[in-house]
C-alpha cells in the first residue's frame, strides 16, 4: 500500500549512482535483493563524485584571499602539492571578514528572492530578520 521512491528508481532507471564511492557500496549492500544471485562486486550500483568548478564554487572574497597568500596557481591547479598549507598563514580576522562579507551578501539574496516570492504570491509578511552570526542550512 505504500511507495518506495528509491526502489521506484532503481527499477525504472538505467543507470544507478551512489554519491560517492561508499555510499555505492552501502546501496550495493541494502539492495542485493534486487539482483538475486549476482555477487555484490557486480551489482550495477556505481559511485560517482562530482567536481567541482573552483572558479564559481569560492566566492570572490576568499578568491582575492587566496590570490595574495597562495598565489594565482591555486585557480588552476587545485592539487598542486603542499600548495593548501599556505592557507594557514591568512590572519584568522581577514579570513572571518572575508567569510562575514560572502555571508551578508547571500542573506540579501535570501531576502530578495523571499521578497519576489511573497510579492508573486501575494504575501504581505515583513521579511525575517537572518542572524549573520547564525549557521545557515539551505536546501
Amino acid at each position: 500500500d505504500e511507495i518506495n521512491m528509491t526502489l521506484l528508481a532503481i527499477r525504472t532507471s538505467s543507470y544507478v549512482n551512489g554519491v560517492s564511492k561508499l555510499h555505492a557500496e552501502v546501496s550495493k549492500r541494502m539492495w542485493q535483493n534486487l539482483w538475486p544471485g549476482v555477487p555484490l562486486d557486480e551489482i550495477p550500483i556505481e559511485g560517482i563524485t562530482n567536481g567541482v568548478h573552483t572558479m564559481t564554487w569560492v566566492h570572490s572574497e576568499m578568491r582575492k584571499l587566496f590570490d595574495r597568500y597562495l598565489g594565482k596557481a591555486w585557480r588552476e591547479h587545485t592539487n598542486i602539492e603542499g600548495l593548501w598549507y599556505a592557507i594557514e598563514r591568512i590572519p584568522d580576522e581577514e579570513l572571518w571578514e572575508a567569510h562575514l562579507k560572502a555571508k551578508r551578501e547571500f542573506i540579501e539574496l535570501l531576502k530578495r528572492k523571499i521578497k519576489a516570492r511573497n510579492e508573486r504570491l501575494g504575501i504581505d509578511d515583513p521579511l525575517p530578520e537572518i542572524d549573520e552570526n547564525a549557521l545557515i542550512i539551505g536546501f
